[in-house]
């Protein structure tokens, strides 16, 4: 759904967006410096401001980017894929697009992994907080709030 993104080493980023009035928000963290952030509304029926800039993370959100990239690249592991790849025969998701999606990629040294779901799949525990402070971050951050 969101094509090839390009990763530095060391970066993560988070990603998601929808349609029908759900934003799409970004964030982008390369080790040790600011974060850069986007967000857009071009979806069916917008709301709220559009907008990009970047931000110095805190060092508890730092700290939790770190555990959520250990988390994103486990969850991303080829050999063991989330969500389990549907079994022979499974019909799989209805064949309308999904309204909200999103993906988690981090790259580390010559390898880039990530773990993408939707409103189908919903998305793994350990990611559940991130998706839910990125959409509360970028959402501030484009209504002028640090």
């Amino acid at each position: 759904m969101f094509g090839t993104l390009a990763l530095a080493d060391g970066e993560i980023v988070a990603w998601d967006g929808g349609t029908h009035g759900v934003a799409g928000h970004e964030v982008r963290v390369l080790p040790g410096g600011p974060a850069r952030w986007v967000r857009r509304t071009g979806s069916f029926m917008p709301h709220g401001r559009e907008g990009e800039g970047t931000f110095d993370l805190t060092p508890e959100e730092r700290s939790r980017l770190s555990a959520w990239a250990d988390a994103a690249w486990r969850l991303g592991d080829p050999a063991r894929p989330w969500p389990a790849r549907p079994k022979k025969g499974h019909a799989g998701p209805p064949p309308e697009p999904p309204r909200w999606v999103w993906v988690v990629a981090v790259r580390r040294g010559g390898e880039a992994r990530a773990v993408e779901g939707d409103n189908w799949t919903g998305n793994p525990d350990e990611l559940a907080a991130l998706l839910d402070w990125l959409a509360k971050r970028v959402d501030a951050l484009s209504e002028g709030g640090r």
